[in-house]
């Protein structure tokens, strides 16, 4: 019997009926300044951080649903950039419905650099075992990459700590993970790929068995 009901969250919009990446309308290639959420490389090497962070959520519930011992519940099933505020608010809803869930906001990372991070909010809470196991399950699938850790953090555990709103404003555990960097042109090769996709959802949902079936998370 599943424990927990976990909330799968993706970062930011994607891609409309008019071919449009909704979180950065305006995105053109030779405008840098446009590209919200998004990176371009060279004509064959753009990415949409929502759309991918879908493609990564997509191979998860098709895990998940092989699987069927799961509960789970998708906050934002539309290419729509819902509100911070709202993606809170339905799962505050969920919590108090259903109780033990955990939230998880995928996404991809940018900023320079390579490798895998995970939040959650500040000191030692719920979320900072569940996210460590999602962490070691990162690291199990992708050895080679790095696990951006903060080792200024007192708690020496290898999530880094944030006060992102999905983090701060939920009523149960929350971490927010995130899959490479797509302004490095190696990751985002890489994150454009089905077995990226398909491996970053292995891990997922590899750590949510683990969380689900513990008596202690």
């Amino acid at each position: 019997m599943a424990k927990h009901t976990f909330l799968l969250d993706c970062g930011h919009g994607s891609i409309n009926e008019d071919g449009i990446y909704v979180t950065a309308p305006n995105f053109d290639p030779k405008k840098p300044d446009t590209w919200h959420k998004s990176y371009y490389h060279n004509k064959d090497v753009r990415i949409y951080e929502g759309e991918y962070n879908r493609k990564i959520r997509d191979e998860l519930i098709k895990l998940i649903n092989e699987d069927g011992k799961m509960q789970w519940f998708i906050l934002n099933n539309s290419y729509e950039d819902m509100s911070l505020t709202k993606r809170c608010r339905i799962a505050n809803e969920l919590q108090s419905r259903h109780g033990d869930c955990v939230f998880i906001s995928i996404h991809g990372n940018g900023g320079g650099g390579r490798g895998i991070e995970g939040y959650t909010s500040p000191g030692l809470t719920k979320s900072d075992p569940i996210c460590t196991v999602f962490l070691e399950e990162a690291a199990k699938e992708f050895p080679k990459q790095k696990l951006r850790t903060d080792p200024s953090d007192p708690e020496k555990d290898p999530d880094k700590e944030a006060r992102f709103t999905v983090l701060m404003d939920t009523h149960c555990p929350a971490l927010l993970m995130e899959w490479f960097f797509m302004d490095t042109l190696k990751d985002c090769k890489f994150m454009l790929t089905d077995e990226c996709h398909q491996r970053v959802a292995l891990a997922m949902y590899r750590a949510m068995k683990i969380v689900d079936a513990s008596t202690e998370l």
